[in-house]
């Protein structure tokens, strides 16, 4: 084992001014050399489970963060709200459309808006919630997304319904103007997922393939980009920071 030899840095020293000011620069440099090269600790992450003891129903469908950094849960038993401390959950009682909540999105207005199990649809809005109200038989499936379009317009998709577009989001509930379509408008009753481009494309994968609206016509036009891969269904589409 090498052994330390430390020179005398009084004023007795038998070292000159250079060679003194040589060994400074030389402890300094050593001192820094041991500061950036010895590998330090391992970052450690913490991580904090919950689970029905703490309040949270077991099963979580979607997960958002509003502008209160408030988090809320769709779950199987209805909507749940944590401050990063305890959980609050709502159901059908405090107003909610009845079933779990599959879906959850915020809009530019910040309404938070649930997609519900077998179709329920409720809008959150300044402490309240809001239950739509359309003809039971329009929507009868689990909700799958929902998107907010450039034109502030809400697009909702189902599992076995088609998708619903509400034109006036921001209207009172009894106000509000929507348009259903189906299979009929060339988009297909089944609907797994929906996405919003960056210039303003709104699209929709139905399976083995991917609709794109045109508001010209009010219809769906297919979007297969060449060499793209068709033997499953299409669930998520994503842009990007290269568009």
């Amino acid at each position: 084992m090498a052994s330390w030899n430390y020179l005398p840095l009084n004023n007795s020293s038998s070292l000159t001014g250079v060679s003194y000011r040589i060994y400074i620069a030389l402890f300094l440099f050593f001192i820094n050399f041991l500061v950036f090269n010895i590998p330090g600790p391992a970052q450690t992450y913490y991580f904090e489970n919950y689970s029905a003891s703490d309040g949270l129903e077991s099963k979580v469908f979607s997960i958002l963060q509003d502008e209160n950094r408030f988090v809320w849960l769709g779950t199987k038993t209805g909507l749940t709200k944590f401050d990063g401390k305890s959980f609050k959950t709502f159901t059908a009682e405090d107003g909610l459309a009845p079933m779990g909540v599959r879906v959850l999105f915020k809009d530019k207005r910040n309404y938070l808006w649930l997609g519900h199990e077998e179709g329920g649809i409720t809008r959150y809005q300044n402490n309240r919630f809001e239950k739509l109200l359309f003809p039971d038989s329009l929507i009868n499936s689990n909700i799958t997304s929902i998107i907010e379009d450039h034109e502030n317009q809400l697009w909702i998709t189902t599992e076995s319904n088609g998708a619903l577009r509400v034109k006036n989001p921001q209207a009172p509930i009894s106000e509000l103007k929507y348009e259903h379509f189906l299979k009929g408008k060339k988009l297909g009753d089944r609907v797994f997922n929906s996405f919003v481009a960056s210039d303003g494309s709104v699209f929709f994968l139905i399976g083995l393939d991917i609709k794109r609206y045109n508001p010209q016509t009010n219809d769906f036009d297919s979007h297969l980009p060449e060499g793209i891969f068709r033997y499953f269904p299409f669930t998520v589409m994503f842009e990007d920071s290269h568009k």
